[in-house]
Formats: structure tokens, sequence, C-alpha cells
């Protein structure tokens, strides 16, 4: 998906963790690319009131988190895991990525 892809390219150059949502429509395609939490080295907020707003103000069909770890290691922590289950059980999450180094990793 060349919308993560340009996603990771803004975050690949900050050493704090930043936290997207990409709102897709009914087809999949990404609708709006929204910034949802600045964080500090090594983790970020997922604000899920104000992501569930933003689902429904954008009468998005899916979302796609995707964040960065500024550290490089492309790997889930158990805060990414636990924060995927919580979302997935509450809002129409289609995907979460971890970008580092200029790669991504889909955590599910």
């Amino acid at each position: 998906m060349r919308d993560i892809a340009a996603v990771a390219r803004g975050l690949h150059f900050t050493d704090q963790e930043r936290v997207y949502a990409l709102h897709l429509n009914a087809a999949g395609d990404v609708a709006s690319i929204q910034p949802l939490s600045v964080g500090v080295k090594d983790s970020a907020p997922v604000p899920l009131e104000k992501l569930a707003e933003a689902i429904s103000q954008r009468r998005s069909a899916g979302v796609v988190l995707v964040h960065n770890h500024p550290s490089g290691n492309l790997g889930p922590s158990a805060e990414d895991i636990a924060v995927t289950r919580t979302l997935r059980g509450k809002l129409p999450l289609r995907a979460h990525y971890v970008v580092a180094n200029g790669k991504a990793a889909r955590i599910a």
C-alpha cells in the first residue's frame, strides 16, 4: 500500500514515536490520513475516543494504524500487540503497521 510507504517515509527521520490513522473508504482505498499522537522515544498513546470519533465523522469503512519505532526495531512491543487487540475488538481496524529504518511490518 503506497500510502503506508508515504507515511513511513515521513516517520523515518523522527526521534519520537508517532501514530497515524489511515481512514479507508468502502472500496478499501485510503480516503484520509490523520495524525493521532506524538509520544516519546519508545511509546506513544493511541487515543481510542479520538480515533472512534474520527471514524464516525469521516464515515470510515475501516482504519489502518501506522506508527514508528525510532529505535529501529521493527518488531512489535507487547504494548503494540495489546493495543491492536483492544482496537480490533472496538473499532473497524483493518491492519496495524510498525515502521522503522524505511521498512514496515504488519502487526495484525
